[in-house]
């Protein structure tokens, strides 16, 4: 979005602004005017719910996400439709002083259950981005133990990104352990570094036979891959969980103030507490180290269609 385009989108009405969560996180995150405009550049399309929900959105139309390393920074997950069994969202990560070319936008489908026709969506974009053969590749050596329930398209166009990058995502069975799965793509030291991580948010109980678990994969030419968890949104809401967030986030580069504030701020949005708050944990890795570390967390009331215990 060029800065024209940005001066030229509608303003929210300050009750909206007072009440909206995508505003709000824009403010924390330093975008002070310009927080309004991107809140309606992104918002959700009015809808209420997911007929079929995830584990992750718990059936709500906005995700906001905190991560490290790097400063503080609105990032932003809002659905904008479905179709029975799948839901597509719109992404924006805006810091505050940098130009709007150098925002990242992407788009994401997500599967709940593995509904026909998955494959062949995921295989299209995949396609389109040149990266067909990389994606073959990932479903051969995951074989059967893994089903595809994500992929997101990252729009070149700014100075980090040259060329579209597409992130795919591999829910394992419980029969699946992580590990296996990591050397199987070629991660072998990926695993240790990942349950470090996650050890610190959710306990040295952790371990391979916990579930559920997910890898991702760039179908882009990149040396990193992600392994997942909601196994957080488990975890009662209690001061404990967003101390131990700030901590990690600080420990990994990131803005740990900026991580509690914003958690304590989504808790506080509704007319009762928040519960589930915390949804899913992420870790990037090269090269069996950490590089990148990001948790979401549903910023609304959850559908009323059953969860998928994914």
């Amino acid at each position: 979005m060029t800065a024209t385009a940005l001066r030229q989108l509608p303003k929210l009405p300050l009750q909206h602004a007072q009440r909206s969560p995508l505003v709000e996180a824009g403010l924390l995150a330093g975008l002070g005017a310009q927080a309004g405009a991107l809140a309606e550049a992104l918002g959700p399309s009015g809808i209420a719910e997911a007929a079929q929900r995830t584990c992750v959105d718990a059936g709500g139309s906005l995700v906001l996400g905190v991560a490290a390393p790097g400063p503080r920074a609105r990032h932003a997950e809002a659905r904008t439709g479905g179709t029975p069994g799948a839901a597509y969202w719109q992404g924006l990560h805006a810091v505050a002083g940098e130009p709007a070319s150098a925002w990242r936008r992407w788009r994401t489908v997500t599967f709940a259950g593995e509904p026909a026709g998955a494959w062949a969506e995921v295989l299209d974009w995949a396609r389109d981005a040149g990266m067909a053969d990389q994606l073959r590749a990932a479903h051969a050596a995951l074989g059967a133990g893994a089903g595809l329930f994500t992929a997101s398209v990252h729009a070149a166009g700014s100075p980090q990104r040259r060329r579209d990058e597409l992130w795919t995502g591999w829910r394992l069975d419980a029969a699946y352990r992580p590990g296996d799965a990591l050397r199987d793509v070629g991660h072998a030291k990926a695993w240790p570094a990942a349950l470090g991580v996650l050890r610190r948010l959710l306990g040295d109980g952790l371990g391979e036979r916990s579930h559920p678990w997910a890898v991702l994969l760039p179908m882009h030419e990149s040396e990193r891959v992600r392994v997942a968890t909601t196994i957080w949104s488990r975890v009662p809401e209690d001061a404990a969980k967003h101390r131990r967030l700030a901590e990690v986030i600080d420990s990994l580069g990131g803005d740990g103030r900026f991580a509690e504030a914003l958690y304590k701020l989504l808790a506080g949005a509704g007319p009762e507490p928040l519960r589930g708050l915390g949804r899913a944990l992420l870790v990037e890795l090269e090269d069996g180290e950490p590089v990148g570390f990001q948790a979401l967390l549903r910023a609304g009331p959850p559908g009323a269609g059953p969860t998928r215990k994914d």
